[in-house]
């Protein structure tokens, strides 16, 4: 890490330029940390004139002002666009000068990667969007109908706009304005005087502009629009583009170019180096993101470069790549049918997203009928004389002469079946694992599990003295495990009838269904209160349980309260100070608890500025599965023990088994689970019941 940076002058904390990391911000969350633990005023001040930046820095900034504690007065010197209009809200009084402006806007970044990659870099967008639209709502008093169109469009306000739009206290009479040097073109909607500024003087300035490398890091730029009348008109936005800039000597040549053009192609460089380093790892078996975006990011690095580095890392750690599932005539009959029959099927299953090459597979257009009689050819069965029903049947039969031990037909849908009931259980929309602790049993025998006390507190030696031996006292609770299962069946019907989803959907449900029936166990003890050593998990005597009420910031401190004087078994510690990681609901309250969490404003208070004492006290968790207007505030497990999913040896994947069908006419698949579902004491959970 480098070197943090003071940003002090003059005893006030400078926020001038773009936040963000060191390679192109002028300001970022470490050198604002180290200035803070230099300011020395109960009442600080910070001054800011920014375009914006990273998200994720300017979040840090945020976060680091509010940390500090102190009352700070923001000042707008010139410009608190993008990102920075965010970071002001960290102020007790905000002052804006006679000219200068704040800007908010939707937050955007610059997208790589494959579909399932960009829906879910979209979906963080929309999450950190959701927070900044309740922060300036909370700030201004707005609705956040208007916050979202306000950002939406691109709005600017210009000093005592600022000021009647709820963003700032007052206006700061007989300053001047003087923006930071920066390309506001890259703004859709910037005013007039700036945009002219920008470009004259980038026009006489023997530099030209380029876009940086872009970072992991989302930003909050917009796309250049060079409207020379910087009306606030709404535009269509565009694809977006990095937000950073960075000025570098240019010959008379560069200077002339367009900047648009060099933007463009310096992000299309960029596109194709990671593209290309992507592609590099994958076919090395490299599955190391940090790995990956470090060779991405490096500026320093080309992609030739990057990809020796990728050999390189290959050959340390002695990694053999895969080949890829092209199908290739090399095999013998018996393997190359399993190869590409398989493939075929998880391609027409969209169990897989297949290249062009991949389409090409011999067996794509084969119905499973015909796959069936190509099983029996390629194990010499000849099929001559059967009808169809007998064909297939003779296809899932393991005994017939010249076949091998177990049918290959059968393992063959076996295989696209594992493989969609594991898909299904990965992608099954659970919450319990955020939360709970996972464990391991090596049987299914009851377990009674020991847990050592605390160490009593040290005492004190006296010269000369001797030292006296500890006890520590230990308790036990009982953990199990249970199977749980279904069969499903595929018949010669479905063969015949070409019915993949009775291999596919079937067992993808059943996957999702494994991991559901986990959580149904889990959200059980929440809403049963079941008994945990011979008295209800939870109880008054444990005092593990609130006051009843709605979420409110009393209900949320007593919560808090109960669970940091907890106290174990012996008595050693006075309190053992475990505090509330999360806080799990139903959709009943959802948007109470989540109004209460995220609020910056004490709701109870009388007057603004008073500082919510419960915002981010913990992770919400919302389930459907919890009843009613009840809440519970669980700590993290790797802080006090709380309710543990068991697994057999650690193995949290359900199992897919296979056997001839007697009772149908085709094949039988049971899906299982090994697993349990087990409290391991009281002291990290407190319950509200809500209010009635």
């Amino acid at each position: 890490m480098d070197e943090a940076r003071s940003l002090l002058l003059n005893g006030e904390l400078m926020l001038s330029g773009p936040v963000g990391p060191r390679s192109w911000g002028d300001f970022n969350a470490v050198d604002v940390r180290h200035t803070l633990g230099l300011m020395t005023d109960s009442k600080p001040v910070a001054r800011i004139n920014s375009p914006g930046g990273s998200v994720f820095e300017g979040l840090a900034v945020y976060n680091a002002l509010i940390e500090d504690g102190r009352d700070f007065h923001v000042i707008i010197d010139s410009i608190a666009a993008s990102m920075a209009s965010f970071i002001i809200l960290a102020g007790k009084t905000i002052e804006i000068t006679e000219h200068a402006s704040v800007m908010i806007h939707n937050p955007r970044d610059v997208g790589f990667g494959d579909a399932e990659e960009l829906r879910t870099k979209a979906n963080q967008l929309q999450i950190t969007q959701d927070k900044m639209i309740a922060l300036y709502a909370s700030k201004t008093g707005r609705n956040e109908e208007e916050i979202m169109q306000w950002m939406r469009d691109e709005t600017w306000f210009h000093g005592q706009e600022a000021v009647d739009a709820g963003f700032v206290n007052s206006v700061r009479s007989g300053a001047t304005a003087t923006a930071y040097a920066f390309d506001y073109r890259t703004f859709k909607n910037a005013p007039t005087a700036l945009i002219t500024e920008a470009t004259e003087r980038f026009a006489r300035s023997p530099v030209a502009v380029v876009p940086a490398e872009p970072t992991k890091e989302e930003t909050m730029s917009d796309t250049p629009n060079n409207d020379p009348a910087g009306k606030s008109k709404k535009t269509p936005a565009k694809d977006p583009v990095p937000s950073a800039t960075a000025i570098v000597p240019s010959d008379p040549v560069a200077t002339a170019q367009d900047t648009a053009a060099i933007e463009n192609a310096a992000v299309e460089r960029y596109r194709q180096k990671a593209s290309g380093v992507r592609e590099a790892a994958k076919a090395a078996n490299i599955d190391d993101d940090e790995f990956i975006d470090g060779l991405i990011n490096n500026q320093n690095l080309s992609l030739e470069g990057a990809k020796a580095q990728i050999i390189d890392r290959m050959a340390a750690s002695d990694i053999t790549p895969e080949p890829k599932n092209h199908i290739q005539i090399i095999a013998d009959g018996v393997e190359r049918f399993h190869q590409g029959a398989e493939q075929a099927l998880m391609i027409r299953s969209n169990l897989v997203d297949p290249d062009g090459k991949e389409r090409e597979n011999e067996f794509m257009s084969m119905r499973l009928e015909g796959m069936a009689q190509h099983a029996l050819q390629v194990a010499n069965i000849s099929t001559k004389g059967m009808n169809r029903m007998e064909m297939v049947g003779m296809a899932f039969n393991p005994i017939a002469a010249g076949y091998h031990s177990t049918s290959d037909f059968g393992n063959l849908l076996s295989n696209v079946a594992n493989k969609a009931m594991l898909k299904g259980y990965r992608e099954a929309p659970e919450t319990y694992h955020l939360w709970t602790a996972k464990g391991s049993m090596s049987d299914f025998k009851p377990l009674q599990r020991v847990d050592i006390g605390l160490f009593p507190s040290l005492e004190k030696v006296e010269e000369g003295g001797e030292y006296k031996y500890a006890s520590i006292g230990d308790r036990s609770v009982m953990t199990m495990l249970a199977t749980y299962g279904r069969l499903f069946s595929i018949t010669r019907q479905a063969i015949i009838n070409d019915d993949l989803g009775a291999f596919t959907r079937i067992p993808r449900k059943m996957g999702d269904a494994s991991r559901r029936t986990i959580g149904n166990l889990v959200y059980a003890i929440l809403n049963d209160n079941p008994k945990f050593q011979n008295k209800a998990l939870f109880h008054t005597d444990r005092k593990n349980i609130g006051t009843p009420g709605a979420p409110s910031k009393d209900t949320f401190s007593e919560a808090k309260r109960l669970m940091m004087k907890q106290q174990d078994k012996e008595k050693i510690a006075h309190a053992l100070n475990i505090a509330p990681a999360f806080v799990l609901n139903g959709p009943d309250i959802d948007m109470e608890v989540a109004a209460l969490l995220n609020s910056t404003a004490d709701p109870d208070a009388q007057h603004t500025g008073v500082k919510n004492p419960v915002r981010n006290m913990a992770q919400q968790i919302t389930d459907a599965r919890i009843n009613g207007n009840a809440y519970t505030f669980v700590a993290d497990p790797r802080q006090a023990d709380t309710i543990e999913v068991t697994y057999l040896d650690g193995q949290e994947r359900p199992y897919l088994e296979q056997r001839h069908g007697w009772s149908v006419d085709g094949a039988q698949f049971k899906v299982r689970i090994d697993a349990g579902v087990n409290i391991l004491d009281y002291i990290g959970m407190v319950q509200n019941a809500g209010a009635s």
